[in-house]
């Protein structure tokens, strides 16, 4: 029971099981409805993980650089 309610509770699941029926049964592969609303639901989660990903690098390299300097100026 708690599968089942943990699947049948998620926000997105009404929206997926619409698109999982409108298609060819288990196959949304080929089903051009289902790619189109999944990539607009799934492209702003894969931007912000770049997004993210493009920060953490640029505050590892000022970390870096900062405790370089640090260590220069402590010799």
């Amino acid at each position: 029971m708690y599968n089942f309610l943990c699947e049948s509770c998620h926000p997105s699941y009404f929206q997926q099981s619409y698109f999982w029926m409108a298609g060819i049964e288990d196959d949304n592969w080929t089903n051009d409805v289902f790619r189109e609303h999944a990539h607009t639901l799934l492209e702003p989660l894969i931007l912000a993980g770049e997004k993210a990903s493009l920060g953490l690098t640029q505050a590892i390299e000022h970390l870096t650089a900062v405790s370089k300097s640090i260590i220069v100026t402590s010799e």
